[in-house]
């Protein structure tokens, strides 16, 4: 895909014409004339072909040759658009950050030399909007025979890890890629069903702290009522379902936080309102917790 440029020439070699009709005003009426003629030549020759395809149409429709009739038809229309330049040359685009090339020519499915006429950009601009990266896409018809292409991408926002699977995904919580391996490992790791539509919501959460956001290394979606994160530490966090940001905003408070996040910490439980739970790294079955009130 390439972008068009104007020739410079182009203006001057119409003026040098001008000049020249300009010094022989005589000659203007016949130029005139014969111009007219050839248009009305071409008008009769591009009516001819229609007529001998309506003609061929009718009859085969007749005959009962319903199919064959309609594809003489189509080359028919196809001819006359390739007999008066009407087909694609060009393809031009913009909006491209992420986007793979091959993902969008085959998307797009245009190849040079289709009547461009025949194209359905409805259908095209639904089958680019089909591409992960692209958010939204239009397509404009330039006659003769260019196609611009303007899309809109999607901006990776978090991780979204289902299935053994990670997902790249954007702020609305929808699938730009469906499986990135370990790559955009700076963006943060949701977990769970229903984690995508939901990150948004979470990370906006996070974020009222930033000091304690920046520990945050997953955080997993349970029962796509509440969250529990997971920090750099190992420490597990269970966030309650109603109000998490102020349990949040109380886990990172100065007066709080040296207890809460010890080094020998593994888990806190902050699902009931009021109460803090807290167990250690080696904690086993039975061991008692520790409990703050708040």
């Amino acid at each position: 895909m390439r972008s068009l440029s104007a020739r410079a020439s182009d203006r001057p070699l119409q003026d040098a014409k001008a000049g020249k009709a300009a010094q022989n005003p005589g000659k203007q009426p016949r130029t005139m004339r014969r111009r007219s003629q050839r248009r009305r030549i071409g008008g009769w020759v591009v009516l001819g072909v229609a007529l001998s395809i309506i003609v061929t149409t009718v009859f085969g429709v007749r005959q009962g040759w319903h199919a064959q009739a309609f594809a003489a038809l189509g080359r028919g229309v196809n001819d006359v658009y390739r007999a008066t330049g009407l087909t694609v040359t060009e393809v031009t685009l913009s909006g491209r950050t992420h986007t793979g090339s091959p993902a969008l020519r085959r998307a797009l499915g245009v190849e040079v030399g289709d009547p461009i006429l025949n194209l359905d950009l409805d259908d095209l601009q639904d089958r680019l909007q089909g591409i992960g990266w692209v958010a939204s896409a239009e397509v404009q018809r330039h006659l003769p025979d260019r196609l611009h292409i303007t899309i809109v991408e999607r901006e990776p926002f978090a991780r979204w890890q289902r299935d053994g699977r990670t997902a790249l995904i954007d702020r609305a919580g929808a699938v730009i890629l469906t499986d990135v391996g370990h790559r955009f490992r700076r963006l943060p790791r949701v977990i769970g069903p229903g984690a995508n539509e939901r990150a948004a919501e979470l990370l906006d959460l996070l974020d009222q702290s930033p000091r304690l956001a920046r520990q945050v290394r997953s955080a997993s979606l349970v029962r796509q009522r509440r969250w529990d994160v997971t920090l750099d530490s190992g420490i597990t966090v269970s966030l309650p379902e109603q109000h998490p940001d102020v349990a949040w905003q109380h886990l990172d408070d100065p007066k709080h936080r040296r207890h809460l996040l010890g080094k020998d910490v593994g888990f806190v439980d902050m699902r009931i309102p009021g109460r803090v739970i807290v167990r250690g790294k080696d904690a086993r079955v039975g061991d008692t917790p520790q409990e703050q009130e708040t």
